[in-house]
């Protein structure tokens, strides 16, 4: 089991994350010889607050995708509570740990907005990815463990 251990920054416990196009999509590009976009690397907040994962719209674009479908999403920064639609995106995740990246699955996620350059991170590692992972958040000594 893959461990990644790290200090818990003013980001809180920050991750590598390799997200790529799905298997399915891998294996159609290889078929019709065409090349497969190489998987973009992003740091990514562990959020126990956040029901799913996302990333900036930016490395969806790299990867020449667009939206699979819409999702509603709220969140407590939203007006008056009400969902707002997501793009929602099936891409191949992979976890990097001591270096080495470690394919992790298929999953949805969707394009988040309003990343500050200054925090370090352009994506949310949500619930969704923590169900088939374990995370311990040792606040006290300012680090973290992420295994799965």
């Amino acid at each position: 089991m893959p461990i990644i251990t790290g200090p818990i920054t003013l980001g809180g416990a920050v991750v590598d994350v390799l997200v790529g196009v799905d298997d399915a999509r891998i294996r159609l590009l290889r078929k019709h010889g065409l090349p497969v976009p190489t998987s973009r690397h992003v740091r990514a907040m562990v959020d126990t607050g956040a029901s799913l994962s996302g990333f900036d719209q930016a490395v969806f674009t790299s990867l020449g995708l667009t939206p699979t479908r819409q999702r509603p999403v709220a969140t407590p920064s939203t007006p008056t509570g009400a969902p707002f639609m997501a793009a929602e995106f099936y891409v191949r995740l992979s976890l990097v740990a001591g270096g080495v990246a470690h394919p992790f699955k298929n999953a949805w996620v969707i394009a988040v907005t309003g990343f500050q350059p200054s925090e370090g991170f352009t994506g949310l590692i949500g619930r969704d990815v923590l169900d088939y992972c374990s995370f311990s958040y040792h606040g006290t000594a300012k680090h973290f463990e992420f295994s799965f």
